[in-house]
């Protein structure tokens, strides 16, 4: 029997996450959403709920997979050369930016090649003289995010006598117990999480759990039937109680 593939599945590899979850959640998803809230919520604030409670989920999916893995043998290397190669790029590409000239070139030549790489084409979206400074971000943020866990070197020319160091950088990372265990139910608490703002500033009704009841079962919570409603969408092997013991943790830990 072919295994169900639920969309948050499908999501974890969206070239376009906003597209996406707009398909999923169409126009009469929020005309029926709209009816769960009686502070009259704006379409436009309803869609961004919506979607950062998504969102939320499908993070938190995705770094409790991560955290099942580790780091192959040559990891710490890879993320070492990585680092300085960032900061290589990040440097070259201010001096080229000093040049219009140069930076017009790069990128006349740069679209021609982004036929096969749709991520790339989303460069085209930054006006003209943005789009180097894009990308020197880009590396710049990438370097900074690896040096904030490995160190790298000062000279690139000791990368090379850092390698057994990054060797053993990977062994000790894998050695050591993980800093946080995800519960079974981490991606619908940060779903939760990302809810509870919406929630509160468009409903008069408490963002919590509510009584048990047993037919139908489930909990006595507008505020659990509406996060189920949107993760539902999402992953519909969940049951509905889930919601309602998010809530209820996340309140708990807001107080």
């Amino acid at each position: 029997m072919t295994k169900t593939v639920e969309p948050w599945e499908r999501l974890m590899t969206s070239r376009d996450l906003f597209a996406d979850l707009c398909d999923l959640y169409e126009p009469e998803f929020y005309i029926s959403f709209a009816s769960r809230f009686d502070r009259d919520p704006h379409p436009v604030s309803l869609v961004k709920g919506v979607h950062e409670t998504a969102k939320a989920y499908l993070e938190a999916k995705w770094r409790k997979r991560a955290a099942k893995s580790q780091l192959l043998k040559h990891s710490g290397v890879h993320l070492m050369a990585a680092g300085l190669a960032a900061r290589r790029l990040t440097y070259a590409l201010s001096q080229i930016s000093k040049s219009d000239r140069a930076s017009t070139i790069i990128f006349l030549r740069y679209e021609q090649q982004t036929s096969e790489r749709p991520l790339a084409q989303r460069l085209a979206r930054f006006g003209p003289e943005a789009r180097l400074q894009a990308l020197s971000e880009t590396s710049a943020a990438l370097e900074a995010a690896i040096a904030s866990f490995i160190t790298l070197p000062d000279d690139p020319a000791d990368e090379k006598d850092r390698k057994p160091w990054a060797l053993e950088f990977a062994e000790d990372f894998n050695a050591k117990p993980p800093r946080k265990k995800f519960t079974k139910n981490h991606p619908m608490e940060c779903a939760a999480r990302a809810f509870q703002p919406m929630w509160q500033e468009f409903s008069s009704k408490r963002f919590a759990r509510g009584p048990y009841k047993h037919d139908p079962p489930g909990y006595d919570s507008p505020a659990a039937d509406a996060l189920y409603e949107i993760i539902k969408r999402l992953d519909a092997s969940l049951a509905p109680t889930l919601a309602g013991t998010a809530i209820e943790n996340v309140r708990a830990q807001s107080e």
